[in-house]
């Protein structure tokens, strides 16, 4: 994967940044190299934790791993989408400023590995114009950092306010972060769903309600939340405690054959 540049200015007083949990904030730079030569990188939790916790982070488990990417998710720092193979990949907003991405001359020669890009549509709802600048015509990254041209600039109507679209307000009396309801409310007009749909979303909602995480206040905004289908998630069986479950001791891993309790903590978290 290319270096990554790190501004440190923009680090310390991001704005964002001090809206994730304290917990998680340092976590960014751990996570950050993750990103392929356009800023995408796979983004499933247990790739995430075996890439960058396993072996040198016992204390952090698969679990906390995905609690940290829903909270850069939730600080809109994060954006996630799943492909047509049901993969999950995520982007880092804002990676595309100057100076963080290698330059689109060496990445059309091939010379860095490079994600799908991030579909733009989702995109827009997601980030605000001043965070989404790309580098080039094509939207492929760069380091120039020039301003968004005028066909990816996001539409901004004008005149009467539209009719909320049907079942949203269903949608939205349960949402627990009454915030974005604008783009909350072009998502859902987006996806147009049924009403068996709209039952089955308001019920994953009505769950996450019930879950730790939502209960500490690590929320993603409705709008990043339906755009990335979310409401298909398996949710864990609630009354779980991640603190009292085991960790990577260090006989479990950097040894030819591991012990029989490190072997049977690899398997439990599909490191092979």
């Amino acid at each position: 994967m290319p270096k990554r540049v790190i501004d440190g200015d923009a680090v310390w007083t991001s704005d964002k940044l001090r809206s994730v949990p304290e917990e998680y904030r340092a976590e960014y730079t751990n996570l950050l190299p993750l990103a392929l030569a356009n800023g995408v990188f796979e983004c499933d939790p247990q790739k995430v934790w075996r890439a960058v916790y396993a072996y040198n982070r016992p204390s952090i488990t698969p679990e906390t791993t995905a609690k940290i990417l829903n909270a850069f998710e939730a600080a809109t720092m994060l954006f996630r989408w799943r492909d047509e193979t049901g993969k999950t990949w995520g982007y880092w907003v804002g990676i595309h400023k100057s100076g963080r991405l290698p330059p689109a001359s060496s990445i059309r020669r091939k010379e860095h590995v490079c994600g799908p890009e991030p579909p733009k549509g989702l995109l827009d709802t997601y980030v605000t114009p001043r965070d989404y600048v790309r580098n080039t015509k094509d939207g492929s990254g760069s380091g120039s950092g020039t301003s968004v041209s005028k066909e990816q600039k996001p539409r901004i109507r004008s005149g009467k306010r539209q009719p909320e679209p049907e079942g949203f307000s269903d949608f939205w009396e349960v949402w627990p972060k009454k915030r974005a309801k604008k783009d909350a409310r072009i998502a859902w007009g987006k996806l147009r769903p049924s009403e068996e749909l709209r039952q089955r979303i308001i019920a994953a909602v009505e769950r996450e309600n019930q879950g730790r995480q939502w209960k500490d206040g690590v929320i993603p905004h409705a709008a990043t939340w339906l755009n990335g289908e979310r409401w298909e998630d398996e949710i864990p069986p609630p009354g779980g405690n991640t603190r009292d479950k085991p960790t990577l001791p260090a006989l479990a891993v950097g040894r030819s054959r591991p012990t029989p309790e490190g072997e049977a903590i690899l398997e439990k978290y599909g490191v092979h």
